[in-house]
């Protein structure tokens, strides 16, 4: 009878755990957060200044240009564009992948300083210069 109540007891702990993780993978409900979560994962930190000068700088450093659009849909696409994967690869995933084409690792480590050793180690033909750019 103890034995039961036990394997109860630690079945009840390893469900209570499991769907901690699920909780703490929540998306960010603000702007500011999702922001935040955005370059944290392009840059490694957090940036400091005004949001639209740091909306503008994640634009100009993922796509080239500037949107139009609003801040919260300009916020919802830089979010969607490095974390989900519903429609199409993430960035993260993307960049998760060439990294284990060329290294069989993953880092954890931000995605902007990571084309830089991928592409000294891989992308340099004789004379030096790059083969492409990752």
């Amino acid at each position: 009878m103890h034995i039961k109540k036990l394997l109860s007891l630690l079945l009840s702990a390893v469900f209570l755990v499991s769907t901690m993780g699920t909780a703490l993978a929540a998306v960010p409900d603000t702007a500011e957060a999702k922001l935040a979560a955005v370059e944290k994962s392009m840059y490694g930190q957090e940036q400091t200044g005004a949001l639209m000068d740091r909306i503008k700088h994640l634009e100009k450093d993922y796509e080239g240009v500037n949107s139009k659009d609003g801040m919260m849909d300009r916020i919802n696409h830089l979010y969607n564009a490095v974390f989900d994967n519903s429609a199409q690869p993430s960035l993260l995933t993307q960049m998760n992948a060439i990294e284990w084409s060329i290294t069989h690792q993953v880092s954890m480590c931000a995605t902007w300083p990571r084309p830089v050793p991928l592409g000294t180690a891989w992308c340099w033909d004789s004379t030096r210069m790059p083969l492409f750019i990752v």
